[in-house]
């Protein structure tokens, strides 16, 4: 954060982090939405926001534009932040069993500071993620949501249109 004033904070949550989509302990994404859960910033950001940090709905608040000033996150794949009260809170539990009960919390020690991270860096990291992107198996939506359980490794969904596109998300 302190080498690349592009990037806001960095999450330890992921809300993609269900076991059956996660599996490298040690990759980093970079994101522009907010994952909200276990995250820091550094203290020249908490200076500038600090002065008018509303009183609830922080993470919505920190996920508007005139907040976050088109600076990005880091998140993990794989979860060091788990949501214990997600099953009793106030949402009473309507969604915990489906996606938060499934999560893949970290259980891999990773020594941070001797891994290379420059792919993560403003200038770096849309050359490395289309590559990932163009390395991962093509298929069509509706092979993806038919066999999504059976494809090892990285996907990229391909639609012919728009309407192809809002049928199969």
């Amino acid at each position: 954060m302190d080498k690349d004033r592009t990037i806001m904070a960095v999450s330890s949550w992921n809300d993609n982090g269900q076991k059956q989509f996660v599996h490298d302990p040690k990759f980093l994404y970079r994101s522009d939405f907010f994952p909200g859960l276990g995250w820091m910033l550094t203290k020249v950001t908490w200076d500038e926001l600090s002065p008018k940090w509303p009183k609830a709905y922080w993470d919505d608040w920190l996920r508007l534009k005139t907040n976050h000033k088109d600076r990005q996150f880091i998140r993990l794949e794989v979860f060091r932040t788990y949501n214990f009260f997600g099953e009793h809170g106030s949402s009473m539990g309507q969604f915990f069993k489906q996606y938060l009960k499934p999560i893949k919390l970290n259980d891999v020690h990773v020594d941070w500071k001797s891994m290379d991270l420059s792919y993560l860096m403003e200038g770096n990291y849309l050359r490395h993620f289309a590559n990932i992107v163009s390395n991962a198996k093509p298929v069509y939506g509706t092979d993806f949501v038919l066999k999504a359980y059976n494809i090892d490794g990285d996907v990229r969904i391909l639609y012919r249109d728009q309407e192809d596109f809002e049928r199969i998300t």
